[in-house]
């Protein structure tokens, strides 16, 4: 069954999804470490600063991410930069500040994050077009760089999604992300891609990125 997959704000599609995630906390045990949260609206997945992309059909919501993009002249706390404890004598974890030959106070960059998929589309086709969709939405909108966190599992196969489509990045081993109790004793990670190289295709098929 082919299934739509599109960026949106309808209020039905991003409650249902929002259902999805909370009846997959008590059932799926691949939800350990991602169902516990750290700090206020942490699933406020219709505030305007996330885009929600999001598979459905004309009833159901099967799956979807969400996707925060800072720039400039728009600059955002990443979800993660309010997930990662901070380090002594700092008020908040700062990609920026820990991160100062990215430049990012000069770039747009963006976090993908809350991705969840229903067991039934857990395959590679499925995640690998909701990323072809997320770093298509990031180059429209000039993103240099894309960040997610993780567990050892999920940011492996991150890193080989952005292999498989020619993302230059992988794990940063650079941050160290501190335990949490909501992590639930799973060590995470930052993964990262940088996506500038593609500014300078086109933005339509053919382009050895696009599907």
């Amino acid at each position: 069954m082919e299934y739509k997959m599109n960026f949106t704000c309808d209020n039905e599609l991003v409650t249902k999804y929002k259902i999805l995630r909370k009846k997959l906390y008590r059932t799926d045990p691949k939800f350990i470490g991602f169902r516990e949260f750290a700090y206020p609206g942490a699933e406020d997945y219709h505030d305007p600063d996330n885009q929600m992309l999001i598979i459905h059909d004309d009833q159901n919501v099967y799956g979807g991410v969400s996707l925060r993009i800072s720039t400039p002249n728009n600059p955002i706390l990443l979800n993660l930069e309010k997930d990662i404890l901070p380090s002594t004598g700092e008020k908040y974890f700062s990609l920026k500040a820990r991160l100062p030959e990215l430049r990012l106070n000069e770039c747009a960059y963006a976090e993908f994050d809350n991705l969840v998929l229903c067991n039934t589309l857990r395959t590679g086709n499925y995640i690998r077009r909701l990323f072809q969709l997320l770093l298509k939405r990031c180059i429209d909108h000039r993103v240099h760089y894309m960040f997610g966190m993780g567990d050892n599992t999920r940011v492996r196969l991150y890193r080989q999604i952005y292999i498989n489509l020619n993302v230059d990045g992988g794990i940063h081993r650079g941050i160290d992300v501190p335990m949490r109790t909501e992590y639930e004793d799973k060590k995470m990670y930052i993964v990262f891609g940088e996506i500038t190289k593609f500014h300078t295709k086109s933005s339509g098929s053919g382009n050895g990125f696009y599907p």
